[in-house]
């Protein structure tokens, strides 16, 4: 279809609305079969992962479930950098036991660092998605306090939803006011974080329920301003098309066609 770039799940059985996601388990493949998936790839000048989030839990309460949840995310970039990608993209995740992030801040920090080095050591990035912490503060606050060159932000578009600066009851949220909050806080993170926006995930929002992961210029995202905002910050990395619709073809083709037109 013309992309340049594939984002692979670096983790296998996962699922959506629309059925099974493909993804492989690295550390499980024998060598025909990672032969098999590095030639498959060939084709893509860039290649970007999500590590693993399903089942684990990066600060839980259980240490021996941090460390598997680590090891299962070091496992992923291993898997990434045999392929000769480039980013590792990874969810902070929710908490648990009633902790607040601040009470682990200090470990987030360590952790995040420490997986910065893992990826710096395979030529990787580290891009920490929107959706947790899920205050503009917070998150802005853990991309700058973590200071690892191969660490920054992963924006996801569809996952602004979630943060609580915009501030809306559900029956307030499918309006003009709703629009514009929603849009103003996606734009307040990324001119916040600057150089520090390393990877996006490209998805609009249904206006009517506020689901991510539709077609681009279906919903709310007001990809003109984001597309003005990329140019102005320089942005030189990946765009990605996260999308959930069963017309799978036309709608990559149509996202494409639009942000070609915006750039």
């Amino acid at each position: 279809m013309g992309f340049a770039t594939i984002e692979i799940l670096a983790f296998a059985s996962a699922r959506h609305s629309l059925g099974s996601i493909p993804g492989f388990w690295f550390h499980r493949m024998n060598h025909n079969d990672r032969e098999h998936l590095f030639n498959a790839t060939r084709p893509f000048a860039h290649i970007s992962a999500h590590m693993p989030f399903h089942d684990l839990h990066l600060f839980a309460f259980n240490e021996d479930v941090r460390n598997f949840t680590i090891d299962q995310i070091k496992k992923g970039m291993d898997g990434l950098a045999f392929l000769k990608g480039e980013m590792a993209v990874v969810h902070v995740g929710a908490l648990g036991n009633q902790l607040s992030y601040k009470e682990v801040w200090g470990q987030m920090l360590e952790t995040f660092r420490s997986l910065g080095d893992y990826a710096a050591a395979r030529n990787l990035k580290v891009g920490l998605e929107t959706m947790w912490p899920e205050s503009i503060q917070e998150y802005t606050d853990l991309m700058f306090e973590i200071n690892h060159p191969n660490v920054g932000a992963t924006i996801d578009t569809g996952h602004i939803r979630s943060c609580t600066d915009i501030n809306l009851p559900p029956e307030r949220r499918d309006s003009a006011e709703g629009r514009q909050r929603y849009n103003d806080v996606l734009m307040k993170i990324v001119d916040t974080l600057g150089k520090k926006v390393l990877h996006y995930h490209l998805d609009d929002v249904r206006s009517s329920d506020w689901r991510e992961h539709r077609a681009l210029g279906t919903g709310i995202v007001d990809f003109p301003r984001l597309a003005e905002t990329l140019k102005r910050n320089q942005f030189a990395g990946l765009l990605i098309f996260e999308l959930e619709e069963p017309d799978r073809i036309n709608t990559l083709k149509s996202s494409a066609t639009l942000m070609k037109q915006l750039m």
